[in-house]
């Protein structure tokens, strides 16, 4: 098989494997109601460790018990955060939470208005490759990725080497060649 070959090839199923990862990891999780998030923080350690990216699915607070973890937004600043519920309001309208690694509550309730959903599940180190990607210097490189892989894919790697057949064929009329 030529070099040119097995570079096309390999850009070929690097594409394919890239544009499979992102329909596994963005695609399929929304059809089922999903969405990630990554985790930033130690709190949630060891369930949820620094750097996991988490697929949360939405709940009704009214289904929500003392321990289960939830994905709500924090206050006014607008921060995602993932905590573990440690109180329940009577009227389910408002939960104490705190990070498993945490020794403290957290400041103030989570009303249920903020609640996101509930993880359901978390690969780990994926959220430090996300963040990465959405820097700048992230999306170059990626960019960079993609437009090496399809130069492969579409255009052949010539490999320099010449024939080397000193004797060049000739067509004549007729079915015979001769040698020159």
């Amino acid at each position: 098989m030529r070099l040119s070959k097995i570079f096309r090839n390999i850009g070929l199923y690097s594409m394919i494997v890239i544009l499979l990862l992102i329909v596994v990891m963005v695609a399929i999780p929304q059809l089922f109601g999903m969405k990630a998030y990554k985790i930033l923080e130690e709190s949630m350690e060891p369930k949820y460790s620094k750097g996991s990216l988490i697929y949360v699915k939405s709940i009704s607070p009214r289904e929500l018990h003392i321990g289960d973890d939830i994905t709500f937004i924090k206050d006014n600043s607008l921060t995602v955060v993932t905590h573990r519920i440690v109180d329940i309001s009577k009227d389910k309208q408002y939960f104490t939470t705190k990070g498993i690694a945490d020794k403290l509550n957290d400041e103030g309730p989570v009303y249920c208005m903020n609640i996101i959903g509930v993880p359901k599940i978390a690969i780990p180190y994926l959220g430090y490759i996300m963040n990465y990607f959405e820097t700048n210097y992230g999306r170059v490189f990626g960019i960079g990725i993609i437009v090496l892989l399809v130069s492969f894919a579409l255009f052949p790697v010539k490999s320099g080497k010449k024939s080397k057949s000193k004797h060049k064929t000739k067509i004549i009329k007729g079915n015979f060649a001769s040698e020159v």
